[in-house]
Formats: structure tokens, C-alpha cells, sequence
């Protein structure tokens, strides 16, 4: 049985509440054949007035470190990002840095 270790856990609100990141990643020891990095990781960007996701980046076999870009209409569209991200640090910085364009995207209309 594996046991975990939280290695990052961020709530980060934008845009006076309407948005909420949430960004975790976990340590798994030992390193089970679904996440064979050994680490577990989950972020999300929530619409809050919605209360629904509008952006999802995880990592888990078959798929590695990937993102879901409409979680609301159909979670099982993946675009993989193994060839840009190595690890969590990695994974967490590029969601933020998406994040913030999808928000941006949604609030120049």
C-alpha cells in the first residue's frame, strides 16, 4: 500500500473571487504503476460563480502529465504536455501561467 506526502497545496483566488486555482501535488512512496514518478499531481481553475472547472491539468498513466481544456463540456479531451513537463514544479508553473491567459481569454470579451 502506498502512502503520500503533500508537497504542494495552493488556493489562489483572481479577479475579485470569480476565479479560484487549485493547485496539489502529492508524494507517493512507494511510487505506484499509475503515477510512476512518484508524484500525484492536481490543479484546477474554477469559475466561481459557476462552481465548475474550466481547466484541469493532472498526471496518471497511460496519459502523463496532461490538460483537459474544457472539463465542463467534455473531461475526456487530454492534450499532453510530457514533452514540456518533467516534474510538478514544472506542471504547477504552467498551469498558473495557462490559467491566467483562459482567464484572460474570458474576461476581454
Amino acid at each position: 500500500m502506498s502512502e503520500s506526502e503533500e508537497v504542494w497545496k495552493e488556493r489562489i483566488v483572481l479577479k475579485g473571487g470569480a476565479y479560484v486555482l487549485h493547485l496539489k501535488a502529492q508524494k507517493i512512496h512507494p511510487p505506484p504503476a499509475r503515477f510512476p514518478s512518484g508524484y500525484k499531481v492536481n490543479c484546477v481553475l474554477v469559475d466561481a460563480f459557476e462552481n465548475k472547472p474550466i481547466l484541469i491539468l493532472d498526471n496518471h498513466e497511460p496519459f502523463g502529465y496532461h490538460y483537459h481544456p474544457d472539463p465542463i463540456h467534455d473531461k475526456s479531451i487530454r492534450i499532453s504536455l510530457d514533452e514540456q513537463i518533467k516534474d510538478y514544479i514544472q506542471a504547477i508553473a504552467w498551469f498558473r501561467r495557462r490559467a491566467e491567459e483562459v482567464i484572460n481569454e474570458r474576461t476581454s470579451d
